[in-house]
């Protein structure tokens, strides 16, 4: 944390600094299992698994689930 934050305190409420490591970690790890290899095994729609995937982050963020099912859709 001292390397993240250098000297002085976080700007913000620090649980925002969780829930963002929380999004990026599980969005990495989704990657990192799609680059080699592992998803190929286990699903067999992996683009729709995506989808699911970032909408279910999303909603772990707190975006509300119409956000989230605009940003799914493409819908404005």
């Amino acid at each position: 944390m001292e390397a993240l934050l250098g000297d002085g305190p976080p700007d913000g409420d620090p649980r925002l600094a969780g829930i963002m490591l929380s999004a990026w970690v599980s969005v990495l790890g989704y990657l990192a299992a799609e680059i080699f290899g592992s998803l190929a095994e286990l699903i067999s729609t992996p683009g729709e698994f995506y989808l699911a995937h970032i909408r279910a982050v999303m909603l772990g963020m707190g975006f509300q689930p119409d956000l989230v099912r605009q940003a799914a859709t493409g819908e404005a």
